[in-house]
């Protein structure tokens, strides 16, 4: 299964094992891999080597750390990272860029027409940056719907952030009244550019129905009036293990 890498942003990714190419079982720990050395294909395009001028760094076992800069993650899509060495048999890994977010060790900087991928039983963290100045707001909304006409009752996900600090928390929950408003919060992480941290626990997650083709958006509420800040599509993908503690 691919990894997802967020895109144009700097990563190092750990890829392996290089074993020996004469018995296939013996980790070659000892490899120096340049640059020129470690070849990415972007979206099916043909092999040049890492923008980036670091080698890969063994780590044990014949696993080696490889830094990627944001030139090398710059194309969304399907990324592959392939290897060769002489004396180890060759190494090549798959990546999936995007802009989205399904795990609590990922963030997202969403943009209109961003896919928000939920996976069911993980707790979710979206950072969402430059949203644009929230100096004003009264009020902010992350909501997710099946669809935009239903009532904001009936959302899937709905989470509100108040000025006043009062009333605010996970509202909804499944089309209920959530029971602990606790559970989901929006944190301004950078109230000029409007850098926010939306999260809800793996406990209310996990009681999402696996489902595509929803819908979410982020509202700011001031005394002048609303204003939709971002939106697209969203979906909520199946866990295998349930275990949320």
């Amino acid at each position: 299964m691919a990894q997802w890498l967020r895109q144009s942003t700097a990563v190092t990714v750990k890829t392996g094992p290089f074993v020996d190419d004469t018995d296939g079982v013996t980790p070659e720990t000892l490899l120096i891999i340049t640059q020129a050395d470690i070849r990415l294909s972007k979206n099916g395009g043909n092999f040049t080597q890492t923008n980036n001028i670091a080698g890969a760094t063994h780590d044990e076992n014949g696993y080696y750390d490889v830094p990627l800069d944001i030139t090398d993650t710059n194309t969304k899509g399907a990324l592959r990272m392939a290897i060769s060495k002489s004396g180890a048999l060759p190494v090549w890994q798959d990546f999936m860029v995007g802009m989205l977010s399904v795990s609590a060790t990922s963030v997202i900087a969403v943009v209109e027409g961003s896919v928000i991928t939920i996976q069911r039983g993980d707790t979710l963290t979206a950072v969402l940056t430059g949203l644009g100045s929230l100096i004003d707001y009264v009020s902010l909304d992350f909501t997710i719907k099946s669809n935009r006409g239903d009532a904001d009752t009936a959302a899937i996900i709905r989470i509100r952030k108040n000025a006043s600090g009062i009333g605010d928390g996970l509202l909804t929950l499944n089309g209920m009244t959530a029971p602990t408003a606790i559970d989901g919060s929006i944190t301004i992480d950078d109230l000029a550019l409007g850098n926010i941290t939306i999260t809800l626990i793996a406990a209310d997650t996990a009681t999402l129905s696996v489902v595509s083709g929803l819908y979410y958006d982020v509202q700011r509420i001031t005394a002048a009036g609303v204003i939709t800040l971002t939106s697209g599509a969203a979906s909520v993908v199946g866990d295998v293990t349930r275990a949320v503690v």
